[in-house]
């Protein structure tokens, strides 16, 4: 059905396509009848675009279309008589992405030049200096409190087109240095009041050593960072290229430099042979635990990574399954393309779950059951109080 573009030819520009054999099957608008109507705005290009987005679309009947004419970015379609079927005042296409990583986009911080800003009124500034406090729980409540009670007064008596600046320091992240967890919280406070009050607060965070540059107090942007006299603010940027995987079997390794020290090393969950009782895993979807970011960053001393998994069996030496089973279960250092189980671990997806709903389970709730059954000995009709902050154990629980 999508191979409707019978005839394609150009005229000073503009592009003309016939299009046949295509039957309504109580559409308005046969979905390949516009796709072929599209056609030749591809046509000859080395390159494949997609339609994005469409504006201004009218449709005029129901009828067959039979001729479409394409001008620039705007698409009409046609009957056998000439009387219009649609028409798009615009049509928006972009390249096709062909490497996943552009597919995706972080926020990063940016080096900004503030010269543009620099003719604005200079902004009032809300110093948010950390509180003097004995703990941790203290100083925030006192500095949340505090920066709560001066922004509604500013926000009270501002005028038009006043601005205010909250100036903080090391609330944020810029280039790897330490946050301040007393300052952090400012930004969450700060952010809800630019939603209710756009265009006229910004966010300034200082190093340890900084000093407000004037330039910086005179900006429109909602959010910047200033370390060691140099001006940031965050955007959208692709992410640095991922680990590059390994022929064959392959897992995740820490090899204990935080973050930095993950990569990816070959691995023989493929080849090595299995023992009575085990299975041959082609992993799906893992579960990531707060194990796997404690053994990451060197917090417990431990190697494996994933403790949790789902896949589809590709062998196994057990009675209990068969090739093409979906499983879940616990998979001992899972963060790879094949694992090798016991079968004891190991337990039928049930029907109508995803790989990755299946990946998320069984830590927890084998945690759970085991901490109620086999430690507390809970019994039917028994009562027992789960706390609300007890996480995944406690909503398996």
């Amino acid at each position: 059905a999508f191979q409707g573009l019978q005839r394609l030819w150009q005229d000073d520009g503009d592009h003309y396509a016939e299009i046949g054999g295509l039957n309504s099957d109580g559409y308005l608008l046969h979905p390949a009848l516009l796709d072929a109507a599209l056609q030749p705005v591809v046509a000859g290009r080395d390159d494949v675009l997609l339609p994005y987005s469409f504006h201004q679309v009218e449709l005029h009947g129901t009828d067959d279309a039979t001729q479409t004419h394409v001008s620039g970015t705007s698409v009409t379609i046609a009957d056998g008589t000439g009387a219009p079927v649609l028409t798009v005042r615009q049509v928006t296409m972009r390249a096709r992405v062909t490497q996943a990583e552009e597919l995706l986009w972080v926020r990063d911080w940016q080096p900004i030049d503030l010269t543009a800003d620099a003719d604005l009124t200079e902004a009032a500034v809300l110093d948010c200096s950390p509180p003097a406090g004995e703990t941790v729980p203290a100083r925030v409540r006192a500095q949340i409190i505090g920066a709560l009670e001066d922004l509604q007064a500013w926000l009270g008596r501002r005028g038009p087109d006043e601005r205010l600046a909250v100036v903080t320091r090391r609330a944020v992240a810029v280039d790897g240095d330490d946050v301040d967890l007393v300052q952090a919280p400012i930004w969450g406070l700060v952010r809800t009041a630019q939603l209710e009050h756009p265009g006229c607060i910004t966010l300034l965070d200082l190093g340890e050593d900084d000093a407000p540059p004037p330039a910086a107090l005179r900006t429109t942007l909602p959010e910047i960072a200033v370390r060691r006299g140099e001006t940031f603010a965050p955007e959208l940027v692709h992410p640095k290229p991922g680990l590059p995987l390994c022929p064959g079997a392959w897992r995740l390794d820490a090899t204990g430099g935080g973050l930095d020290g993950l990569t990816v090393v070959a691995g023989d969950a493929d080849v090595v042979p299995l023992a009575a009782g085990q299975v041959r895993v082609e992993v799906h979807a893992v579960g990531l635990n707060f194990h796997d970011v404690a053994v990451v960053l060197n917090l417990i001393d431990d190697v494996d990574l994933g403790q949790e998994g789902a896949g589809v069996v590709v062998e196994s030496a057990s009675d209990a399954f068969r090739p093409g089973d979906r499983v879940l279960g616990l998979f001992g250092g899972v963060f790879g393309s094949m694992v090798v189980v016991p079968d004891q671990t190991l337990a039928p997806i049930p029907a109508g779950w995803s790989f990755a709903q299946a990946a998320s389970v069984p830590v927890a709730f084998v945690t759970a059951f085991y901490a109620l059954v086999d430690v507390a000995g809970l019994r039917r009709g028994e009562s027992v109080l789960v706390h609300a902050a007890a996480g995944g154990v406690g909503s398996a629980a």
